[in-house]
C-alpha cells in the first residue's frame, strides 16, 4: 500500500493522470481503491520482478460508445493543451486498439 502513495504522490507521475485522483494520495485513499475502485474485471495491477509499478485499466463508454473504452495500444492523436491542472496546461494523448 505504501508504493501506492508514494508513486500517486509524485507529481512527475500524477501531473498526466485524471484529477479523480485524489491530491495528496494517502493510505484511506489505498484502501478506498482496494475496497471500491479495483473491483472492475477491467482494472489490473502491473508488477515487474514482484513490485507493484502501475494499474492499467478501460474505462467503458456510455450509450452509443457502449462499445468502446479509455484505452489503447497506438497513438492515434495528440490534443493540444487540452488539460488544465496545477495552473498549468497538458497535452491529452488519445489512443486506440485496432484490429
Amino acid at each position: 500500500m505504501q508504493r501506492l502513495v508514494t508513486v500517486l504522490n509524485d507529481e512527475s507521475v500524477t501531473q498526466y493522470l485524471s484529477t479523480k485522483i485524489p491530491s495528496p494520495y494517502t493510505q484511506e485513499d489505498v484502501r478506498l481503491w482496494i475496497e471500491e475502485g479495483s473491483n472492475s474485471p477491467l482494472v489490473k495491477a502491473i508488477c515487474f520482478n514482484g513490485v507493484l509499478v502501475g494499474f492499467i485499466g478501460v474505462n467503458r463508454g456510455e450509450f452509443e460508445y457502449q462499445k468502446s473504452g479509455e484505452i489503447g495500444i497506438t497513438q492515434e492523436a495528440v490534443l493540444k493543451n487540452a488539460i488544465f491542472k496545477n495552473d498549468q496546461f497538458y497535452d491529452n494523448h488519445i489512443f486506440a486498439k485496432l484490429k
